[in-house]
C-alpha cells in the first residue's frame, strides 16, 4: 500500500519505496542463501532473524503508523504478526516484536515528529480493533507454530528411534557375520585337518602298516573327504537358492520311494543305533508329487540323518499323508505333508524359530555335539523352492517333528 504522505522524502525518494526496496533485497538474500560462500554461511541464523525483524515487524509497524493505522495496513500488520509467530519460537517472536516495533515507532517520530499513537488509538474503536486484530492473528500463528513444532518432534522422535532399531539390526548382523564365519571357519577346518592327518600319516607310515589298518584309514579319509564335499556342495546350494537362482528338474515322483532310498543309503548309521527303528506310515491316497528329485531327496536325507544322529532310542515315525498347509503370505498349498518325528533331544521353544539359519547350534546338545550346519537351511530353501513350507515342533514327550508340505501338482501352480 503506497503511502500518500509524500511530502517526506529521503534522497528524493518516497520512504516507503526505499523500505520495500530494502526488504525486497533482505529477501532476495535469503532465497540465494545457497549461494553464499563458507564464509558467510555462518551467519544465516542471524540473517534470517534480522530479515524477520526488518520485513515483518519494523516495516510493518513502520508503515501502519506512517499510514495513520489504515484499515489496509492493519490488515499487513495482522499478515505479519501470524507470519512472524509461525516462523519463530514464541521467545524470538517476543523478542524481535519488540525491537522491530520500537524501531518503526522511532523512526516515524524522529520524521514526522509527532506521537502517532496519540492520533491513530485515539479512537477507542480503533484501538479495539487493533488488539483484537493483533491478539488473534498471533495467537493463530502460534498454534500453526506449535503444531509444526509437534509434526516435527515426532518425525524427529520417529527418525531417533528408526536409526537406533537399525543400530541394532546392524550390532545383531554383525554378531550373526562374526558367528557365521566363526561357524564356517569351524566346519571347514575339521575335515580339512583331518584329511591333512590321515594323508600325512599314511605317507609317512605306509610302510609300517598293514593291509587292514591301510584300509581303516582309507575309510577315514574317504569320511573326511565326503563330509568336506557335503559342506562345500551346501554352502552352493544355499548360495544359490538364496539368490533365486535355482532350477529345478521337475519331473513326476514318489515320495514313499525317495524315503526308502534314503533308508537304504543311511542303513549303515541306522545300525549303529541298535535301539532305534523307523517306520513309514501311508496316509495318502497318491504319493507322487511335481518336483526335483535330487532335491526332494536331498531334503528327506538331511531329515532322516539328523533324527538318527540325534536320538539313541526308541522310534523315527514318517507319515506321509494328503492336507493344506497355510503359507506365510496367507495362501494356500494343497499337497502331500511329510513329517519325520523322533525320541531325540528335541529343541527348546525359543529356538524353534532358529534352526532354519545356517549354522544354528541346539542348545540342548552344545555341550557335546556339534551345530546342524547347513543341512536344515539348504532343505527348507529347497522346500520354498517347490512352493512349498517346513517348520518344526516338539513332541509332547521327547523329541521333535519336522514337517514339509509340497503342492502335488506343481507345474499347474508354476504356470498359473
Amino acid at each position: 500500500m503506497w503511502s500518500d504522505k509524500s511530502n517526506i522524502t529521503f534522497l528524493n525518494q518516497d520512504i516507503s519505496i526505499l523500505l520495500r526496496f530494502t526488504a525486497g533485497v533482505l529477501s532476495f538474500g535469503l532465497i540465494i542463501h545457497d549461494m553464499w560462500s563458507k564464509k558467510f554461511q555462518y551467519y544465516q541464523a542471524l540473517y534470517w532473524h534480522f530479515t524477520l525483524m526488518y520485513s515483518l515487524s519494523f516495516f510493518t509497524s513502520f508503515l501502519f503508523l506512517y499510514n495513520n493505522g489504515s484499515h489496509e495496513w492493519l490488515i499487513n500488520m495482522a499478515l505479519s504478526l501470524f507470519l512472524l509467530a509461525t516462523l519463530v519460537d514464541w521467545v524470538s517472536f517476543v523478542v524481535l516484536l519488540s525491537i522491530g516495533s520500537s524501531l518503526g515507532y522511532w523512526l516515524n517520530k524522529l520524521l514526522l515528529g509527532e506521537n502517532q499513537l496519540k492520533i491513530i488509538f485515539g479512537d477507542t474503536h480503533k484501538l479495539y480493533l487493533f488488539l483484537y486484530v493483533a491478539f488473534f492473528s498471533t495467537l493463530i500463528g502460534m498454534l500453526f507454530s506449535r503444531n509444526r513444532e509437534h509434526i516435527q518432534k515426532s518425525i524427529v522422535d520417529f527418525l531417533e528411534k528408526r536409526v537406533k532399531e537399525r543400530t541394532i539390526e546392524l550390532e545383531e548382523a554383525l554378531i550373526l557375520k562374526k558367528e557365521f564365519l566363526t561357524n564356517l571357519s569351524h566346519e571347514i577346518r575339521i575335515p580339512i585337518t583331518g584329511i591333512i592327518a590321515f594323508c600325512k600319516g599314511l605317507y609317512e607310515n605306509w610302510g609300517n602298516l598293514s593291509e587292514e589298518k591301510r584300509l581303516i584309514v582309507l575309510e577315514k579319509l574317504n569320511s573326511a573327504v565326503d563330509k568336506f564335499y557335503t559342506f562345500v556342495d551346501n554352502m552352493l546350494d544355499l548360495s544359490k537358492l538364496d539368490s533365486g537362482k535355482v532350477n529345478l528338474n521337475l519331473e513326476r515322483i514318489d515320495i514313499e520311494e525317495l524315503i526308502k532310498e534314503v533308508l537304504e543309503e543311511t542303513d549303515t548309521l541306522l545300525k549303529l543305533k541298535k535301539d532305534l527303528q523307523v517306520q513309514i506310515k501311508l496316509e495318502a491316497s497318491s504319493n507322487t508329487i511335481d518336483g526335483d528329485r535330487f532335491k526332494i531327496k536331498q531334503v528327506i536325507r538331511n531329515l532322516i540323518s539328523n533324527s538318527i544322529k540325534y536320538s539313541n532310542n526308541g522310534d523315527i515315525i514318517i507319515i506321509i499323508k494328503e492336507g493344506k498347509e497355510t503359507r506365510d503370505d496367507g495362501s494356500i498349498i494343497r499337497g502331500l505333508i511329510i513329517s519325520i518325528s523322533d525320541e531325540g533331544v528335541g529343541f527348546p521353544e525359543e529356538e524353534l524359530d532358529l534352526i532354519f539359519n545356517p549354522f544354528t547350534p541346539n542348545s540342548h546338545i552344545k555341550s557335546h555335539l556339534n551345530g546342524r550346519g547347513l543341512s536344515l537351511s539348504v532343505s527348507r530353501k529347497i522346500v520354498e523352492a517347490h512352493l512349498g513350507k517346513m517348520w518344526a515342533s516338539n513332541n509332547k514327550n521327547k523329541g521333535a517333528t519336522f514337517y514339509f508340505a509340497i503342492p502335488k501338482d506343481l507345474k499347474f501352480e508354476v504356470e498359473n
